[in-house]
């Protein structure tokens, strides 16, 4: 009795979201059923359009401070061809933007995961679909709804790569994004989305449109090249005073420095104010007016990208997760970086080992600080 209520009730929404004009079902995104973008433009005639050439950015090598190295270069892929796909009908899927074509093959080269979505959580790959006339451009990305680091770094830039392929958010119809807050939202006014066209994602919700437009992930995984930071400086970047602050990027949620009270009287000590990312003060000035920054590894550090070319860094990571994202960041605006591997503390069994917190030697915290700023 009680499927039945439920599948009369099913019954009853879809006729009434066919009678406002939206279609509606479910999609999955399948395991292991993925395609690059160059690949299905040749197969099924879609328009592939590569504006950046295939690279492996030569960059300086970091100073590590301390002991422990990151071994970032292990891990850094070089960047592929990256362009924009126009395909007709396609389907964007949640909070991730994962992109399905007609054929129920996933676009992987949009994605942050491109074919490695096997570890993606079963709300991330499903969606009742909601069908929408006309043309849909994708800027969405993995982890930009509800992180501001993905958001800037791995959304924004998509509008480069559009504006390459003479793609104009004005003859768009529908623009899907993944927006991490209002605060972010003010972002794509600045770069002309308007709020009237965007679709924001949600979760457990899919869109279908006449014809997708997606742009590849502007980089490699963790590799940002130097046209992305430039491409947000001159379109983001904001007046800035002299270069004179020293800033202190604390961090919100799982990574916690734990012993950070040892470390504050020594950043004091050396002109270091603590910059909150959520205050008041736009970041892009701050960012823009400081000669160092240091922080633990996070979201907080992606306004990097506005930092004036020679900016001194210093990024504190845990020992769990050593990932280049603000090293190449760094390396493509011309900023003197440099990096502390921290002691991780093992959480509890449901927090995963990226999230671990950590501890930083304070000795060693000293002589890299200073170091930096000689």
């Amino acid at each position: 009795m009680l499927r039945a209520l439920r599948r009369s009730a099913r019954t009853r929404a879809h006729r009434i979201a066919v009678r406002v004009g939206i279609r509606t079902d479910r999609v999955t995104v399948k395991r292991r059923r993925h395609i690059h973008s160059p690949e299905y433009a040749q197969r099924f005639g879609a328009s592939w359009q590569v504006v950046q050439s295939a690279e492996t950015p030569e960059r300086v090598p970091p100073t590590r401070f301390g002991l422990v190295d990151a071994g970032f270069e292990a891990i850094l892929e070089p960047i592929p061809d990256l362009g924009v796909l126009t395909i007709s009908g396609g389907t964007v899927v949640g909070p991730s933007a994962l992109a399905l074509s007609n054929e129920g093959l996933l676009l992987e080269d949009a994605s942050f995961w491109r074919g490695r979505t096997k570890g993606l959580p079963d709300w991330a790959r499903r969606g009742e679909v909601h069908t929408v006339r006309g043309t849909l451009v994708s800027l969405g990305t993995d982890y930009a709804y509800n992180n501001y680091g993905h958001y800037l770094l791995d959304s924004l830039p998509r509008l480069a790569l559009l504006e390459g392929a003479g793609v104009r958010i004005a003859d768009a119809d529908h623009v899907y994004v993944t927006v991490p807050g209002e605060r972010a939202a003010r972002l794509l006014d600045e770069l002309g989305v308007p709020a009237a066209k965007r679709i924001v994602a949600r979760r457990g919700v899919a869109v279908r449109a006449d014809t997708v437009i997606l742009t590849s992930y502007p980089g490699s995984r963790r590799n940002y090249p130097r046209w992305h930071v430039q491409f947000l400086r001159e379109r983001l970047g904001v007046p800035a005073g002299a270069s004179s602050r020293r800033l202190y990027i604390p961090r919100a949620g799982h990574r916690q420095i734990l012993n950070i009270q040892q470390l504050m009287p020594i950043l004091t000590e050396h002109g270091f104010e603590v910059f909150e990312p959520g205050g008041a003060e736009d970041p892009r000035h701050a960012f823009a007016e400081a000669e160092a920054v240091v922080g633990g590894h996070g979201a907080g550090l992606a306004d990097l990208a506005f930092c004036r070319p020679g900016t001194r860094v210093l990024e504190l990571l845990p020992s769990s997760h050593r990932k280049p994202f603000y090293m190449t960041l760094s390396g493509s605006g011309d900023l003197r970086y440099g990096y502390l591997i921290g002691e991780a503390v093992p959480g509890p069994a449901d927090v995963r080992h990226f999230q671990w917190d950590y501890t930083v030697d304070p000795v060693e915290f000293r002589a890299a600080l200073e170091t930096t700023l000689a």
